[in-house]
């Protein structure tokens, strides 16, 4: 039975990012972030944060352990983050994705152009300077 809980970044979580080549070094930094963790039984399986930048967030850090990949997880990983976000009181959600971006628009988001993104998520780590700038830029109304 897969279960999702509320988590803190720990060894587990920053084990399963760097596997799956994700940013983790400004996951020590002040702003203020949710993590959701996957678990089968006592494993964890898959990861997903959000960076809280009320009324937007950044949907980042979605990683699924290697065995467990293609089964489906992502998706389940990604409605988390939303309900994560929309329990924070986030409206806007949006994202950077090199790899990924069929299984977002099958989860209902856009992409935009970089130049739309609102001030709090442009001088966000992840936007300036952690995920390249070849990678897709998101968004989804919550």
């Amino acid at each position: 039975m897969k279960t999702f809980k509320t988590i803190s970044v720990n060894v587990a979580v920053l084990s399963l990012l760097k596997d799956a080549a994700l940013p983790v070094t400004d996951l020590e930094d002040s702003v203020r972030r949710v993590f959701g963790g996957l678990y089968e039984e006592d494993e964890l399986i898959g990861v997903v944060g959000v960076e809280l930048h009320p009324p937007a967030g950044l949907l980042r850090s979605l990683a699924v352990a290697q065995g467990h990949r293609g089964l489906g997880y992502g998706s389940v990983l990604v409605r988390h983050a939303e309900q994560l976000a929309t329990n924070a009181g986030i409206t806007e959600l949006f994202l950077m994705t090199t790899t990924a971006v069929a299984l977002f628009e099958r989860c209902g988001y856009r992409c935009l152009p970089r130049a739309a993104a609102p001030e709090s998520i442009r001088t966000s780590q992840q936007f300036a300077g952690l995920c390249p700038g070849t990678a897709e830029f998101m968004m989804k109304h919550l």
